[in-house]
């Protein structure tokens, strides 16, 4: 704790202007840390997710960095809020995580951006064409009919003897 004394400050730092100037040691406030928030100590909720798919794939921060081409230290403040990153850098890091892009949206709208790519519906009628090209493949990967027991193995197919 500061006592109340007093302090004379020092002319030749250009601390004061006029001559003889005293300043009361209990008149200073004690400084506050600088960025901190209580939010910032759960971590932002792209640094979360990011956290989360990072432990997905069995990276560590370093290893990720060195692959996102990045520092181990900017990716740390990132996951922990302390730094927000460009949408370029979420796209990167997206990238690099070999993240769906339907993750890698998620990813840009939880770091505060507007997703990158948009999501159709299938059964629109400009899709047509590639509905019942799914369709047909899906047909085609279909198993042969066969019975089953009780016990959930199963026999041999339909009309094979």
């Amino acid at each position: 704790m500061l006592k109340s004394s007093r302090v004379r400050l020092n002319s030749f730092a250009g601390n004061w202007s006029q001559k003889g100037a005293w300043v009361s040691c209990r008149s200073m406030k004690p400084l506050e840390p600088r960025g901190r928030q209580e939010a910032t100590s759960n971590g932002s909720p792209f640094g979360r997710l990011l956290k989360d798919w990072r432990g997905r794939r069995g990276l560590s921060q370093l290893g990720l960095a060195v692959a996102a081409r990045t520092t181990q230290r900017h990716l740390s403040f990132i996951e922990s809020g302390r730094a927000v990153p460009s949408r370029d850098m979420v796209l990167r890091l997206g990238a690099t995580l070999s993240l769906p892009l339907r993750q890698q949206n998620a990813l840009l709208l939880a770091a505060g951006y507007a997703p990158a790519w948009k999501e159709r519906d299938l059964s629109t009628p400009d899709l047509a064409v590639v509905n019942s090209a799914l369709d047909y493949m899906l047909a085609q990967h279909e198993p042969y009919h066969s019975s089953s027991t009780a016990a959930g193995t199963c026999s041999e197919p339909t009309g094979a003897h």
